[in-house]
This record gives structure tokens, C-alpha cells and sequence, in this order.
């Protein structure tokens, strides 16, 4: 269980999404275009009336939709790799900055507590001296 948390934190992480995002993108395209491709291919393109006729030898067939279907698994490759080269620098700049300036926050408001709890300390300190010098 503890790993499904940690995965579902790193796809919560904003700073991680736009890789989950090129992932999820070229998941889709791997699973959808190869399978479309070769039933597109086994029946219309090679079928009977098709651009190429290969109806009566089924394994030829078959073997031709598979080398359609291979074909377009290289597209989506070479296309998800140029996605991921292709990424904007800018966004991730942006990303970065956004962090900085969480982490500048969150440090400004620990100094800031930090300020405030040596005032309420020096503060509480002189009341109670004050009232030692009551008594």
C-alpha cells in the first residue's frame, strides 16, 4: 500500500506533471495506433476489394497487417521521443521558480514564528517578573 501512496504523490506532485502527462500521451498513442493500424490494414487494405488484394492467402495477410501494425510502433516511438525533446524549458523554468519561491515562503514564515515566539518569550518573561516584584 505504501507504494501506490508514494506513486499516487509523485503524479500529485506538480512539478511531475507534464512527465506524467507525455507518459500518458504516448501510453495512449502506443496502445491505440498500432492496434487501429493493423485491423484497419487486415480489413480494408488487404481484404478482398481492398488497395491490395491478399484474401485468398490469409498468412500473408496476417503477416502484412503485423508489418503495417510494427511500422506505426516505430512512428509512435520516434514521435514520443521527439515529444519529450521537444518539452518547453519554459515551463519547467517556470516550474522550478514556483518551487523557489514555495520554499522562500515557507522559510519567511519559520523566521517569522520563530521572531514571534522570542517576542512572546521576552514579552511572557518581563510579566512574570513584573509579578514577582508585585508580591
Amino acid at each position: 500500500m505504501s507504494t501506490l501512496k508514494a506513486m499516487r504523490d509523485m503524479v500529485a506532485e506538480p512539478s511531475n506533471r507534464p512527465a506524467f502527462n507525455l507518459l500518458a500521451k504516448g501510453t495512449l498513442m502506443m496502445v491505440t495506433f498500432p492496434i487501429a493500424t493493423y485491423f484497419l490494414c487486415f480489413e480494408y487494405v488487404f481484404a478482398k476489394g481492398g488497395l491490395y488484394d491478399l484474401s485468398e492467402e490469409f498468412n500473408l495477410r496476417i503477416n502484412f497487417s503485423g508489418f503495417c501494425a510494427l511500422f506505426v510502433v516505430q512512428i509512435c516511438i520516434g514521435t514520443f521521443v521527439l515529444m519529450a525533446f521537444q518539452q518547453d524549458d519554459e515551463q519547467f523554468a517556470e516550474e522550478k521558480k514556483a518551487k523557489e519561491d514555495t520554499i522562500q515562503r515557507l522559510k519567511d514564515e519559520r523566521e517569522r514564528r520563530a521572531k514571534d515566539k522570542t517576542e512572546k518569550e521576552k514579552t511572557g518573561g518581563q510579566k512574570n517578573t513584573e509579578e514577582k516584584k508585585d508580591d
